[in-house]
């Protein structure tokens, strides 16, 4: 009797890899080696390693307090509240909250450091970000010239 039915499968759909995916490394976990990811990427543990995101990507890495980092950050936006010992590379926005730790350089294209942290190495905002502000200023003295001189002509 059991032998005769055929068994029941269920198609499986696979998701698909995006951002928007959320990962947690607990206080208990301590990873050795590279770290590559898309989204959110929240450290409580300890990376030996480097953290990185997926080509063609974008991510976020939040670093809770207690949380340690040796080796290198390579991300989109950044929330410390933990140590790294490492350079940090961060394309958009570095948030250094009161318990926050970083020895290395920090290359950043929007920082704040709330009172407390502390930053052992060079701070540097990417060029990009300094070519498009002051592109954005050139370009709004020159609107407000054109409207002096259209105001001028009538």
């Amino acid at each position: 009797m059991f032998f005769g039915k055929k068994k029941k499968t269920t198609d499986f759909t696979p998701v698909e890899r995006g951002v928007g995916g959320h990962t947690l490394i607990a206080s208990s976990v301590s990873i050795t080696g590279d770290v590559r990811f898309s989204g959110t990427l929240r450290v409580d543990g300890k990376i030996d390693g480097k953290i990185s995101v997926l080509e063609g990507e974008t991510g976020t890495v939040v670093l809770s307090r207690g949380s340690v980092i040796n080796g290198p950050i390579h991300t989109t936006n950044l929330i410390v509240d933990g140590n790294v010992n490492g350079n940090v590379n961060v394309l958009e926005r570095v948030d250094c909250r009161s318990n926050a730790r970083i020895n290395g350089h920090v290359k950043y294209g929007m920082i704040n450091i709330s009172e407390g942290a502390l930053i052992e190495g060079r701070c540097t905002q990417r060029a990009e970000v300094e070519q498009s502000r002051a592109r954005e200023a050139s370009h709004s003295s020159d609107e407000v010239l054109s409207v002096a001189d259209f105001l001028r002509k009538e």
